[in-house]
Formats: C-alpha cells, structure tokens, sequence
C-alpha cells in the first residue's frame, strides 16, 4: 500500500499548470542572488481508498487517491508572482501487482509494484467545501482531465471523468508543526507548516459508480494548515 504524506501533497495544490520556475539556477542571474517562496493557507481533504491494505506477492491492486482543497495558495520568486483562491480536486488511480524483489548483493527481499496502469489528472473547475475545524469535507469534480498510461498495451492516453467525495471527521484535532531547515553551501532551504488535523471516513463516487475498494489505515484526514516553503540561492560569482 503506498503512504501519501498530508504535508507533501500541500505543494501538489498549488495553481494547476502554474509556470514558475522550478528550480533557481535556471532563473538566476548573474551577480544577482533567486528566491523562490511557496505558501498555502487553509484547508485540505485527502482520501486512499485500496484493495490491498496489506501486501503480498502476486496481489492484484487496485488504488485511489483524491486530494481536494479550498485554500489560497501563492508562489513568489525573483521577477514573478502568482497567486490562486480556487476550489480544486487531484486525482490518482493506480492498477499494480505486487512482487518480490531480491538485491543480487545483500540477498534482501523486499515487496515492490509491477504497474498495469496509472492516471493522474487534477481541476480547478470544482465545488468544495471544507470545515475550517476538520469536522467534514465535500468535493465534486463534473470533468477532471486525467493523463493515464496502460504499461501492458505501451499506451498513453487522455480521459475524462467525474468525481464526487464526501468526509466525516472522527477523533480529536491533532495539532500539526514541522519546521525542518536545511541547508547547503550553495542555498537555504526553510520549511513551515502550523495548523490541526483529525482523522477521517470518507466515501467517493467516479463517473457515478462508488469507489467500493475500502479505505486505506489511516487513509483519509482533513487538515487545516499554514505553510511555507522558502528557498534562497546566493549570487553566482
């Protein structure tokens, strides 16, 4: 079963096709020093739906994960800024069976993917709504452009199609703080997050028919989060 992070996936909400630069030396001037800032305030709803919640060789599986949002989100770096206030839903489907693999050095055996299919596609033509407390999320998606790829035929393709979740909070608030900053000779890196988050169900239809595969452990959350991410280069000699 794969982990999705509730704090790693804040950046994959950022503006849909935004064009920032995505790394400094590309965008950094001479004599001139690149900043690169990343921020996200609000609320967001992630769910993993799979039928594999445990993993052994030859499974057959099946995976779905949605991340929805209704959040301001803003990306500012040397000569640009953009900024977004838009509802938006992700999508990410995945179709593998599980294998052995053995390291030819070592003779260590750990289970990995042979992947069938994938797709992945995401919109900001949406509808969610969001408790800024983490008590419930709503989220619907009439037309997510998703990019998919089908490894057995050697196909990549384009399809459409509609999502609809619903989230019920359970448990209490779980107060969220990361604030790891490391660096190298070459830049600084920062990173923030504040907020709360609490434990989830959560139930969602695609193009109608219900996701039937059973949550993941621990597999939904709703969260409420700040963050920012701030990268500085120094000047080039």
């Amino acid at each position: 079963m794969r982990r999705t992070s509730p704090l790693l996936v804040i950046l994959l909400l950022l503006p849909l096709l935004a064009a920032a630069p995505a790394s400094a030396p590309a965008g950094q001037g001479a004599g001139g020093a690149f900043f690169y800032k990343v921020t996200f305030h609000g609320e967001l709803a992630i769910a993993q739906w799979t039928t594999c919640p445990t993993w052994e060789v030859g499974l057959q599986c099946e995976e779905t994960v949605a991340i929805v949002s209704d959040a301001r989100t803003s990306e500012l770096w040397s000569g640009g800024r953009l900024r977004d206030r838009e509802d938006r839903v992700i999508l990410q489907r995945f179709w593998y069976e599980v294998v052995e693999l053995v390291d030819p050095e070592t003779g260590d055996v750990e289970l990995s993917t042979r992947p069938f299919r994938e797709s992945f596609g995401g919109t900001n033509l949406a509808t969610v709504s969001i408790d800024t407390r983490a008590r419930a999320a709503e989220a619907e998606a009439a037309a997510i452009s998703m990019n998919t790829t089908d490894y057995q035929a050697d196909t990549t393709y384009t399809e459409t199609v509609a999502f609809q979740g619903s989230w019920q909070g359970i448990g209490p608030l779980v107060d969220l703080h990361e604030r790891p900053a490391p660096s190298a000779p070459t830049w600084i890196h920062f990173d923030m997050t504040n907020g709360w988050q609490r434990s989830a169900t959560a139930v969602g239809t695609i193009d109608g028919q219900p996701i039937t595969a059973p949550l993941a452990p621990d597999g939904a959350v709703i969260i409420h989060a700040r963050q920012m991410s701030l990268s500085v280069y120094p000047p080039r000699p």
